[in-house]
């Protein structure tokens, strides 16, 4: 089976046809927008219908579009017209539409997909959260659904999940670290530094920071769950990339998506010696609380000794001042996705 884009088909006559087939009445509409040339004026601008085939057979269809049936709402894009065919029923199959809808949300920085539907207990299966009751264009009370997408864009990056095709970038900036000073990655080579990437790739802890005009990752943050609703961020840039503000961009970004996750409090430890470590994180917002004497090591001596280091703790709360630069978007802070479809899943 594929998913295939309907705009980008060099059959959409015969697809038309099929989904014209469809024992739901919102399939001819569709079809009726496709033909007349509405269905931009009515979904948005840039909006899709991804169809689920099998050979010349659709069998699950679906469209990500930025209006929806429910208006007026700032809420968008969203997920519509999600419909499998009857014989192809139970086995998931617009799981897959839905799943391809998402990873296009995340590789576009949009943080999270809209769904209206009169079904319980359906959506949830396929990653959706019950967000409200809202009301219709035709006045029907209807169950809205949210999935979140594991995307921030900002001014100049996207961060997003790992994926395996990122390791050459990945590796590419570890091991500019074997030999550091503060950070330490000693013994990374081409082929045990894998294991690196295994250990992001479906991460929730671990951003990747692609910067978008190249399409390349230039570093990640990290930002992990402690104790008492804590959360504990770390951070590498690639050293070609550095001294251009890509650090504090994204751990702005980043540290303002936990706070409205509800964490209490973030904090880094660094390098007592690492300035630019310090700097940065006292730029976007943190405050200096302890130094921990020799309470870490990356490496051993000949003997097989520890070589113990001290470290900084720097933190932020929720709380902390409104001026904290990482509380509100700045220029380089969090940018909406704008947008809202008309047929209900």
């Amino acid at each position: 089976m594929e998913i295939i884009s309907f705009f980008e088909s060099d059959r959409q006559q015969h697809w038309l046809d099929e989904i014209q087939r469809s024992d739901w009445n919102a399939g001819p509409f569709l079809v009726r927008l496709l033909r007349n040339g509405t269905f931009f004026d009515e979904m948005g601008e840039g909006s899709r219908v991804l169809l689920l085939t099998d050979g010349s057979e659709l069998v699950s269809y679906c469209t990500y579009v930025k209006t929806d049936d429910i208006r007026p709402t700032d809420l968008t894009p969203w997920i519509g017209f999600v419909y499998t065919f009857p014989s192809r029923r139970g086995h998931r199959y617009a799981g897959r539409l839905l799943e391809e809808v998402c990873r296009l949300a995340e590789k576009e920085g949009v943080a999270a997909v809209y769904l209206s539907t009169d079904h319980t207990g359906l959506y949830e299966k396929y990653g959706f959260t019950y967000l409200t009751m809202m009301t219709d264009m035709e006045g029907r009370p209807s169950r809205v659904y949210v999935r979140r997408t594991r995307a921030i864009r900002t001014e100049r990056l996207l961060l997003r999940r790992f994926r395996e095709s990122d390791y050459d970038d990945l590796f590419e900036f570890l091991s500019q670290l074997e030999d550091d000073e503060f950070e330490g990655y000693p013994g990374i080579t081409y082929e045990n530094g894998r294991t690196h990437l295994n250990d992001r790739v479906g991460s929730t802890e671990y951003w990747a920071v692609e910067l978008v005009t190249a399409g390349k990752v230039i570093g990640n943050i990290y930002c992990g769950a402690r104790d008492s609703g804590a959360k504990k961020v770390g951070y590498i840039i690639n050293k070609d990339y550095q001294r251009q503000g890509y650090a504090g961009e994204a751990l702005s970004a980043v540290i303002r998506s936990a706070f409205r996750e509800g964490v209490h409090r973030i904090y880094a430890e660094c390098d007592p010696r690492n300035t630019a470590s310090r700097k940065l994180l006292e730029s976007v917002g943190f405050r200096r609380e302890a130094h921990l004497r020799q309470n870490i090591y990356f490496r051993k001596d000949a003997d097989g000794a520890p070589i113990r280091k001290d470290s900084c703790v720097y933190a932020m709360l929720e709380s902390d001042a409104p001026n904290n630069p990482c509380r509100e978007p700045s220029a380089s802070g969090l940018r909406a996705y704008t947008g809202t479809y008309q047929g209900r899943p």
